[in-house]
C-alpha cells in the first residue's frame, strides 16, 4: 500500500540508518494531570439508622404531598434547565452535561436557610423553564442526624405543579430511596475497596440517547443507596447496581415516577462529573430524557490525536543515551491500522492522526547520506543551547538574542516530509525567542511543506501551528510573529491553567496584551497524558511515570488510569485534542499488548486509541469524529461565538393532543454570526435551507443562521407526547425505523458502510487539479467528512419482513395496533441497492450512442481507487477508476504512459458540500440527507441546474484526459430522496449524461442499479456492480455481458486487508460463483483504497 510514489519523499528522509544528529529536540517540560482525585462529597456523609439500616447518607428523600391540579392550556415553554444545588461545586455535575451540549441552563444555590425560587412561568401559559434537575434534595444536616431538604413543602408543591402545568420533566440526582419514589433502600454499599457496577437497563424512555444496556461503569467514591422497587404502578426502572460483595442480587439504581400527572426521574446515587467517567456516562441518560431529545445544542465526541516532532530525533528517558526517530516501517503500520480501527467505530464515525512537522529535522537526515551531504550544500539550520525560562515565562518586547543565522535562513531550502499541520521548523523554544527567530521559525516550515506539496493536502491546516514545548504565549514577539506569518490557531496545554478560559471549559482562550503581550491569537486546550514525548516503549514511560509523577503499577494499570480519565473528557462532549509525540509511534519493537481481552501489538499511541475505542464502543453508539487543526479552532471559536448570542429554543405545544407541535429559536436581537445546532428527535416539515447533519445513528441537528428573526420548525405528524401520565417519550419517526434497520442489517450480517482512511491523504504529494474544501463547509462548527464513495446495496424483502415482524411484536406487547402505512420502496439510503421487481426496456434513444469513444470489451481488469489522490499505480491492469476531484490530469497520463485506461468518479446523483464546486447547487437543487454520509444530499436529477453542473464536472473530465466517467447515485429513485424520481427519470438522466460524455469523447457506465439495467445496456459503456455475489443478485447485470460489454465487479470479503487475509474458501466462492462467470471482480477493502486481490 505504501509505493515508492506515494513514499519518495519520505523515504530519502527516513530510510538512512538515522545516525546521531548534530542536533536533537530540546527536552520539554514534562506536566502530566493527575489521572484521578479522591472522591469528597461537598457536604460530608453521616452515619445513621433509617428503618433498622445502618447507611452513610448526605441526602434526603422525599414525603408525599398532596398531588397538583390538572395542567391548564399552556401553548410555549422555554428549554432552559432550572439547575437547584446546595452550592456550586456540586452545580458542577448537573450543568457540566447541559454545558457540553451546549443546552442553556441556570443555577440557583439553595442554602440551608433556603432561598426564593425564581420565576417558573412569565404567565399563565407560557413557561420559563423546560426541565428541573435538582441535586442530593438541597437536603441539609438536621440536629436529630438526619438531612431534611432546604426547599418547603409548598416549594416542592410549586415546583410539581409547574410540572404538571407545562409538562416538564423534573430529575433528581443523590436521592435516598423511599415509598414516594415506589422504591424502598437495601442499605448502603459498600466498603473500601469494593466497587459495585452500575448499568442501564430500560433505555426506551430516552432512545435518542445511543446508550447502550447492560454496561457496567464502576461506582468506586460514588455514594449509593442499592433500592428496591415497592410499587410497579409508581416506579419503573432505568437503572441497576450489580452484585459485589456485600450484595449477592442486583439492586435498583434509579427509576422513572409518574406520579399525579408529572414525571420525575429518580437517582439513588451521586454524581462526579469532574472525575468519574461513569456519571459523565449516566449524564446522557437523564439530559436526553428531561429535554425529550429536542434542545439547542448537539452531541458529538471529537477524538483528535496530534503527533508532535515529526523528523526530529529524541533523546530517550530510558534507555539513557539512547535515541529515537520514527521509521518508514512505523508510518507504514498506522496507515494501515486507521481503516481497522475506523471499523471498529459505530457507523457515521471517522478516525484520523494528526502529524506536527519539523522541517528542519528532515533536512538534517538528508544531509546526513552521501547523496544528501552533496545535494544539501547549505544543510540544517544549528544554533546553540537555549536558554531555558520558567514554565509561564514572559519576555519583554524586543529583547533576545537571534540564534539562527540570517545568512543560512537566506540559503535553506529542502523538501521531503509529509504534514498536516507546522510544528515550526527548528522546534527552536519561543519563551524567549525573537521575533527574526520566530518569523524564520513559520516562515521556513510553511515554504518546506510548500516545496514538498502539502500544503494543498485535504486536512493541512494553513492557520495554526503546535507550538515546540507549548512555548511562547507570553511573548509577544512570538505571538505577532505568528500572527504576521498567517497563524491564529494554537494549542495550549490544559495541565497549566493558565492557558485554559476560565468563563466556559468549552471555549478557546484568547491572547491579550495584558496577559500574553499580544491580542489575537487563539489557544485551543489540548489535553496531555501520561504516555510521555520521550519514550517509545510501554516500560520507558512506565518507569517515568513512577519517578516523576509518583506512578504506581505497570503499562496495564497506566493504561487504566488513562482510559478513566480520557473517556470521562470524551463523554463529557470536550473537543480537546490529545497530546503525543514521534517516539510514541514507535511499532516495530513495540510489545503485545491486551487491551479488553484481546492481544494488540501496537505503537502506544495505538494501543492508547484501541483502549478508548473499546470503551467507547461498550458505552455508547455515537459516531466518533475527528477533525483537522484549523477545523478543530473554528469549532472553538464557533462555540464561543454561538453561546455569547444566547440561543434559547422554546417548545409549542397543543394542549388538547398534549404534543410538542413546534420549537422556535431565538438569541440576542435574533442575529447570531455563527450558526446555531438544534436537535431534533423527528423530522421537521421544512428545514428552510438550513445546513442539516445527522451521522450515523445521531439525532438530526440543524445549523440555523440567525439573521434577524425568529425561527420556526413545525414537527412532522409524529410529534412529540407531552402527557406526564404516558410514562414515556414516544416518536413513531424515521429513526424508529432506522433504528429496526439496523437490526435487521445485524441479523442478516450486512456489511455497514465503507469507512473513510483520513491518514493516507498526509502522505501524498501530488496535488489534485480540483481540491475539495474538507472542512470548510457550510456547517463550519462540525467538519463533514470527506469519504471515498462505496454504494453497498442491501436486501430491501428480508428488510421489510423483519420489520414488519418487529412492529408486529411491539403492537401485540403494548396491547396496541399500530397502522403503519410505508410508501417507501426501500428503507436504503445507501447507493447501489437494485430492485428485484422491475425491470424497464431497452432506450430507444439513438443520440445517446453518438460520437466516437472508448469501448471496452468485456473481461478487461481493473482496479478502483476512491481514498484521495491514486499514490501507485501497481498492480499492472487494463482500466483504473479514480476519483475526479482528488486525481489532476498528471496522473491521468501517467497511467496512459502504462497503457492504462482510465474512468473517472463523481456523484451524479448527490450534492457533496465538500466537493469545490458545491455553492454552483441551488437550495432547491437537494433535500434529503444520504443516511450514513455526512454533507451529502440527495439531488434532484430534473434540475436544469444540476444538468448544468454535471455538464461543467464533464468538461473537467475531458480536460483531465479521463477515457470515461463513473457517475454514483443515479437511484435516487430507490431512497427517500425528497423528490419524486422514478426509474423512468434516471434513465433520462443518464440518456442525457451519456450524449454529453460521448460528445466530449468519453465514454459512461451505471453504477448498481439493477432496475434499470436493461433500459441503459444500448447506450452505456459499462455496469460497475458491488457486492453482487454476496446478494445472489449478479443474474441481473448479465445483460451487459451479454451485449459484450464488462461488468467490472468488486466484492467486500472479510479479511481483505488483514494479515491473517481472506479466507481461501471464501475466496473460491466469489471467484468461482456462476452467476458471476465474465465479470471483472476484484476483492476490496470498504474504504476502497488501493489494496486489491483479484480473481
Amino acid at each position: 500500500m505504501l509505493t515508492n510514489l506515494i513514499f519518495k519523499a519520505t523515504v530519502l528522509a527516513l530510510s538512512f540508518s538515522f545516525v546521531q544528529a548534530k542536533r536533537k529536540i530540546e527536552r520539554e517540560k514534562v506536566v502530566v494531570p493527575a489521572a484521578t482525585r479522591v472522591a469528597a462529597p461537598v457536604v460530608p456523609t453521616i452515619q445513621t439508622t433509617i428503618n433498622n439500616i445502618v447507611v452513610k447518607l448526605n441526602t434526603s428523600t422525599s414525603v408525599k404531598l398532596d398531588e397538583p391540579v390538572p395542567g391548564v392550556a399552556v401553548t410555549s415553554v422555554g428549554n432552559t434547565v432550572l439547575i437547584l444545588a446546595r452550592d456550586a461545586a456540586t452545580s458542577y455535575s448537573a450543568y457540566s452535561g447541559l454545558n457540553g451540549y451546549g443546552i442553556p441552563y441556570q443555577v440557583v444555590l439553595v442554602p440551608s436557610t433556603g432561598v426564593t425560587l425564581p420565576q417558573l412561568n412569565s404567565s399563565a401559559t407560557v413557561g420559563n423553564y423546560g426541565a428541573i434537575v435538582v441535586l442530593s434534595e438541597v437536603s441539609y444536616q438536621t440536629a436529630n442526624n438526619g438531612f431534611q431538604s432546604a426547599l418547603t413543602a409548598a416549594q416542592w408543591a410549586q415546583l410539581y405543579q409547574y410540572q404538571v402545568t407545562f409538562a416538564v420533566r423534573m430529575v433528581r440526582l443523590d436521592v435516598y430511596p423511599g415509598p414516594a419514589f415506589g422504591t424502598t433502600a437495601l442499605g448502603g454499599c459498600c466498603a473500601t475497596g469494593v466497587d459495585q457496577l452500575i448499568s442501564l437497563t430500560n433505555t426506551s424512555a430516552f432512545p435518542g440517547s445511543g446508550l447502550k444496556t447492560g454496561a457496567g461503569v464502576s461506582t468506586t467514591g460514588l455514594y449509593h443507596y442499592p433500592a428496591k422497587i415497592t410499587d410497579k404502578t409508581l416506579a419503573v426502572e432505568v437503572a441497576q447496581f450489580g452484585p459485589t460483595t456485600g450484595f449477592s442480587d442486583i439492586s435498583t439504581a434509579a427509576v422513572i415516577n409518574t406520579i399525579g400527572g408529572r414525571q420525575q426521574m429518580v437517582w439513588f446515587a451521586t454524581f462526579a462529573t469532574d472525575w468519574s467517567a461513569s456519571s459523565n456516562f449516566l449524564n446522557h441518560a437523564w439530559i436526553t430524557w428531561a429535554t425529550r431529545g429536542l434542545y439547542a445544542g448537539y452531541r458529538r465526541i471529537n477524538l483528535n490525536t496530534q503527533v508532535d516532532d515529526m523528523f526530529l530525533i529524541t533523546d530517550i528517558y530510558s534507555p539513557p543515551n539512547t535515541t529515537y526517530a520514527v521509521t518508514t516501517d512505523d508510518l507504514a503500520q498506522h496507515v494501515s491500522w486507521t481503516p481497522k480501527i475506523n471499523a471498529k467505530l459505530p457507523a457515521g464515525s471517522s478516525y484520523f492522526i494528526e502529524i506536527g512537522h519539523n522541517g528542519n529535522g528532515n533536512i538534517e537526515s538528508a544531509a546526513n547520506t552521501t547523496s544528501g551531504e552533496t545535494a544539501c550544500t547549505t544543510g540544517p539550520i544549528e544554533y546553540d543551547e537555549q536558554i531555558d525560562t520558567p514554565l509561564e515565562f514572559s519576555k519583554a518586547l524586543g529583547t533576545g538574542q537571534n540564534l539562527q543565522s540570517q545568512e543560512m535562513v537566506r540559503k535553506s531550502r529542502e523538501r521531503d516530509a509529509f504534514a498536516h499541520v507546522s510544528h515550526t521548523f527548528t522546534h527552536e523554544d519561543q519563551n524567549n525567542a525573537t521575533y527574526f527567530d520566530v518569523s524564520r521559525e513559520i516562515s521556513w516550515n510553511t515554504a518546506w511543506l510548500k516545496q514538498v506539496g502539502l500544503s494543498s493536502a485535504n486536512r493541512f491546516s494553513s492557520q495554526g501551528i503546535i507550538p515546540p514545548a507549548i512555548t511562547g504565549l507570553h511573548n509577544g514577539d512570538a505571538l505577532r510573529a505568528w500572527k504576521d506569518n498567517g497563524i491564529i490557531f494554537v494549542v495550549g496545554d490544559n495541565t497549566r491553567p493558565v492557558l485554559m478560559n476560565k468563563q466556559n471549559e468549552h471555549w478557546p482562550l484568547m491572547t491579550t496584551v495584558a496577559a500574553n503581550g499580544y491580542d489575537g491569537i487563539q489557544i485551543n486546550p489540548r489535553w496531555a497524558s501520561n504516555i510521555y514525548y520521550n519514550c517509545p516503549l510501554p516500560d520507558c514511560t512506565v518507569l517515568e511515570w513512577q519517578k516523576t509523577s509518583a506512578g504506581k503499577g505497570n503499562w496495564t494499570d497506566l493504561l487504566a488510569i488513562e482510559k478513566n480519565t480520557n473517556i470521562r473528557h470524551l463523554l463529557g462532549l470536550h473537543h480537546d485534542p490529545f497530546m503525543f509525540h514521534q517516539a510514541n509511534m514507535n511499532y516495530v519493537t513495540a510489545p503485545s499488548t491486551v487491551v479488553n481481552g484481546v492481544s494488540i501489538k501496537g505503537s502506544m499511541l495505538q494501543i492508547w486509541v484501541e483502549t478508548m475505542v473499546q470503551e467507547l464502543v461498550r458505552l455508547i453508539d455515537w459516531p466518533v469524529i475527528s477533525l483537522k487543526h484549523d477545523d478543530m479552532a473554528l469549532s472553538f471559536l464557533n462555540r464561543m461565538n454561538r453561546d455569547a448570542c444566547n440561543p434559547i429554543l422554546s417548545y409549542t405545544t397543543n394542549p388538547t393532543a398534549k404534543t410538542i407541535t413546534a420549537v422556535t429559536l431565538t438569541c440576542n436581537s435574533n442575529k447570531c454570526d455563527a450558526k446555531i445546532p438544534v436537535t431534533v428527535p423527528a423530522p421537521v416539515t421544512d428545514i428552510q435551507g438550513f445546513v442539516t447533519e445527522q451521522l450515523g445513528s445521531d439525532p438530526l441537528t440543524i445549523w440555523v443562521q440567525m439573521t434577524g428573526s425568529p425561527v420556526t420548525f413545525t414537527l412532522k405528524s409524529e410529534n412529540l407526547e407531552v402527557a406526564q401520565d404516558l410514562g414515556l417519550l414516544h416518536v413513531l419517526s424515521p429513526r424508529f425505523f432506522q433504528s429496526l434497520s439496523i437490526l435487521s442489517h445485524k441479523i442478516l450480517h450486512l456489511p455497514r458502510p465503507p469507512l473513510d482512511n483520513h491518514l493516507n491523504p498526509g502522505f501524498f504529494t501530488m496535488s489534485p487539479s480540483l481540491t475539495p474544501p474538507v472542512g470548510e463547509n457550510a456547517a463550519k462548527d462540525d467538519t463533514i467528512i470527506s469519504k471515498p464513495r462505496s454504494c453497498i446495496s442491501r436486501r430491501s424483502k428480508l428488510f421489510w419482513i423483519i420489520l414488519g415482524a418487529a412492529l408486529l411484536a411491539i403492537a401485540i406487547g403494548l396491547g396496541v395496533g399500530l397502522g403503519v402505512g410505508l410508501t417507501r420502496n426501500k428503507n436504503s439510503e445507501d447507493n447501489g441497492g437494485s430492485d428485484d421487481t422491475q425491470f424497464f426496456p431497452p432506450s430507444n434513444n439513438t443520440n445517446a450512442t453518438l460520437g466516437t469513444f472508448w469501448k471496452p470489451s468485456a473481461g478487461l481488469t481493473w482496479q478502483i481507487v476512491l481514498q484521495s489522490p491514486l499514490g501507485s499505480t501497481a498492480p499492472n491492469v487494463s482500466v483504473y477508476d479514480i476519483d475526479l476531484f482528488d486525481n489532476n490530469a498528471t496522473i491521468v497520463d501517467t497511467l496512459h504512459s502504462l497503457n492504462r485506461s482510465v474512468i473517472c468518479y463523481f456523484s451524479a446523483g448527490s450534492y457533496e458540500d465538500f466537493r469545490s464546486d458545491s455553492n454552483q447547487f441551488l437550495k432547491s437543487d437537494y433535500a434529503n440527507p444520504l443516511k450514513n454520509w455526512p454533507g451529502e444530499y440527495w439531488l434532484n436529477t430534473n434540475s436544469t441546474n444540476v444538468r448544468k453542473i454535471m455538464t461543467a464536472r464533464l468538461d473537467v473530465a475531458k480536460a483531465m484526459g479521463c477515457d470515461g466517467v463513473d457517475p454514483d447515485n443515479i437511484d435516487g429513485y430507490d431512497n427517500d430522496s425528497g423528490f419524486t424520481l422514478t426509474p423512468e427519470t434516471a434513465i433520462d438522466y443518464l440518456t442525457f449524461l451519456a450524449i454529453e460524455s460521448h460528445e466530449r469523447g468519453m465514454a459512461i457506465g451505471l453504477k448498481n442499479a439493477g432496475a434499470i439495467v436493461n433500459a441503459t445496456v444500448p447506450f452505456l459503456q459499462w455496469e460497475v456492480n458491488e457486492q453482487c455475489v454476496a446478494y445472489n443478485e449478479c443474474d441481473s447485470f448479465r445483460p451487459y455481458l451479454d451485449a459484450g460489454k464488462p461488468i467490472f465487479h468488486i466484492e467486500y470479503p472479510d479479511g481483505a486487508g488483514t494479515t491473517a487475509g481472506i479466507a481461501e474458501a471464501k475466496k473460491t466462492q466469489i471467484c468461482g460463483d456462476p452467476t458471476a462467470a465474465g465479470f471483472s471482480t476484484v476483492l476490496k477493502m470498504m474504504d476502497l483504497s488501493d489494496w486489491l486481490e483479484a480473481c
